[in-house]
């Protein structure tokens, strides 16, 4: 039987009209807080005794469901607009600051790699150094690269020679090219030196070994192969020394006959437990003679 108490449009109306009722359109954060609590509160369950009261269970959890999904609406939409006014006040007030300046390109090279491919053999040889390691250096640096410069043109030639003070970061230290400069008068930005560059790098190369040049350790290279003595090829890297161990060797059997020999002192210990146990074994049969003696004058 239907309860004649409930009405779910007046219902709805005195939902309305309450003085506690938030109309999401235009909910504060506070109001937002209240409205999610009075959505909770419809949508908790209640005991149903009848279908009318399921039928208003029902009703109320709609409008609460209702309620909760207008709330995160309004939060949504609340937050979205906060993030734009922001940005858009963020935007009016920071300092205009202009792009960053590019970096110029670096000199450019005219000369056939496979020119200076045969001049780096030629000068490696004279000096005792592997033509095909020197070439396999030459090609992890700048050999055949399709720009002269490097590391933020502060490198330059077939060898990348560097120089400090002239890119940031950890390419401000000086390098090579500050020596070379040094030594020969000469500034490896100009690519027409490249010949001298590649004379000043196996110089060193030969003197010190290929360890100032990162392209080679990460070719496998190691510092001193193919220099001098050094291995010529393969990808060796610097590294301990592992000693070989012989087989072990076959013993005559003289040797194995004397190894085989106990020592003195435990030839002694071994008979002086033989020595014990012999005396043990007398005394026992002593000790069986005599128990067996006096069984026989017994039964005499």
């Amino acid at each position: 039987m239907a309860d004649p108490t409930f009405d779910s449009s007046a219902l709805s109306q005195a939902l309305l009209q309450s003085p506690s009722y938030i109309n999401p359109a235009y909910a504060t954060p506070g109001q937002i807080a209240q409205l999610r609590l009075f959505a909770n509160e419809l949508t908790k369950p209640t005991p149903v005794a009848n279908w009318a009261q399921g039928l208003g269970s029902l009703a109320r959890a709609l409008v609460g469901g209702n309620a909760a999904y207008q709330a995160g609406q309004q939060e949504q939409q609340a937050l979205g607009v906060a993030q734009k006014q922001a940005t858009d006040v963020s935007a009016a007030y920071a300092p205009s600051v202009g792009a960053p300046p590019a970096i110029a390109p670096g000199p450019q090279s005219s000369v056939v790699p496979a020119d200076q491919e045969a001049y780096i053999r030629q000068a490696a040889q004279q000096r005792g150094i592997d033509p095909d390691t020197a070439v396999r250096v030459a090609r992890s640096e700048g050999l055949g690269a399709s720009a002269y410069a490097g590391d933020d043109n502060s490198s330059f030639g077939p060898f990348q020679l560097h120089y400090g003070g002239v890119a940031p970061g950890g390419n401000a230290t000086p390098g090579m090219g500050d020596e070379f400069t040094k030594a020969t008068g000469l500034d490896a930005r100009n690519p027409s030196t490249w010949k001298a560059q590649t004379d000043f790098a196996l110089d060193n190369a030969a003197k010190k070994g290929w360890g100032a040049w990162h392209g080679a350790r990460a070719a496998g290279i190691a510092d001193n192969q193919g220099i001098g003595g050094g291995p010529q090829g393969g990808t060796q890297l610097a590294g301990p020394v592992r000693r070989q161990i012989a087989p072990p060797r076959r013993k005559s059997p003289r040797e194995a006959r004397r190894l085989s020999k106990p020592s003195p002192k435990a030839a002694c210990r071994f008979r002086r437990l033989r020595l014990a146990q012999c005396s043990r074994t007398r005394i026992s049969i002593l000790v069986l003679s005599i128990s067996c003696s006096r069984r026989f004058r017994r039964k005499r």
